[in-house]
């Protein structure tokens, strides 16, 4: 009968050297694409000539998103800037601080054509619900709160750096004030019906509107990149754009 142990491979008895890593990394190494196209990976990626210059005002491409995450493939992609960010935040704290601003702000809303219904539905809606449910209905008027009040600030932010920068185009400044105002008495109109509601249900204190909008201005922002990034530097745009002249009936 046969000896089984005998029979059994051993590894260690092997001779071998030594395991050792690569001090210096060779070019095959390197893998360009984790999705297994090169190609497309190429395609995909992004470049400052693929934007209008305005674009890198307030925007840059990185190949990790507003948030620190890596893109997928080290592609590079649009984000905000921070520096305009901040500038956008302080315009914000300005704008709620500056008792005339404010005023101006509050006057507006309370004339929008929809102020009124606006404020009487939210009233009905926290009347109807429970207390215990009427935090979240809060909420909700709160975030709808914060993101016109980013939006108001961006706004400004945008024909105020329109202006420093000069230019003749006089007609897209004003297209750019006029959009300013309409966010700010939006805002306004908000902000008055946030306010009332929180006098309604007897909360202490008053409403802040101050980093809960920076985040709402940061997602504003990102939300921008992304859209400015479809509709200006889409590889995918163009080309479908530049194969309009060929006859591909073959």
């Amino acid at each position: 009968m046969t000896n089984a142990k005998h029979l059994q491979f051993d590894p260690s008895e092997l001779e071998r050297n030594e395991l050792e890593t690569k001090v210096k990394t060779d070019q095959d190494d390197y893998s360009p694409d984790t999705q297994g196209d090169p190609e497309g990976s190429e395609a995909r990626s992004l470049s400052r000539s693929d934007f209008p210059d305005w674009v890198f005002t307030d925007f840059d491409l990185s190949r990790r998103d507003y948030y620190g995450k890596p893109y997928p493939g080290e592609e590079m992609h649009l984000i905000p800037k921070r520096g305009a960010i901040e500038e956008i935040f302080d315009i914000h704290m300005q704008g709620i601080t500056d008792e005339e601003q404010m005023t101006n702000c509050l006057l507006m809303g309370g004339k929008e054509h929809d102020f009124t219904e606006i404020k009487d539905a939210y009233l009905s809606l926290i009347n109807a619900l429970p207390e215990r449910e009427q935090y979240n209905a809060m909420r909700g008027l709160s975030s709808a709160t914060e993101e016109a009040l980013a939006q108001r600030a961006i706004l400004k932010y945008r024909f105020l750096s329109t202006a420093d920068r000069g230019g003749n185009n006089e007609e897209y400044l004003e297209k750019l004030h006029t959009q300013a105002l309409q966010a700010s008495a939006r805002a306004g109109l908000y902000v008055l019906v946030h306010r009332e509601l929180w006098k309604f249900l007897q909360w202490k204190g008053e409403p802040k509107y101050d980093r809960s909008v920076q985040r709402a201005i940061e997602w504003a922002q990102v939300r921008s990149s992304q859209y400015i990034e479809d509709r200006h530097g889409s590889t995918e745009g163009r080309n479908a754009v530049s194969m309009t002249k060929y006859n591909v009936a073959f």
